[in-house]
């Protein structure tokens, strides 16, 4: 599974939003958005506080 399917699936599990993701990480939604939909590279820094918003890990 690659990272931007990933994450989607992780945060749809937890029933929130592009918006609450991007809100708690202090991130644009639609440059949110951008990752998910793999039109948009994440940097090392910005996948950790997405892992931690929704309680995964990245190994």
């Amino acid at each position: 599974m690659n990272i931007p399917i990933a994450i989607k699936k992780f945060r749809k599990d937890k029933a929130l939003s592009q918006q609450q993701v991007s809100d708690t990480i202090k991130m644009n939604r639609v440059q949110y958005t951008k990752i998910e939909t793999d039109k948009a590279e994440v940097i090392n820094s910005t996948l950790e506080k997405i892992c931690k918003v929704l309680d995964v890990s990245l190994v």
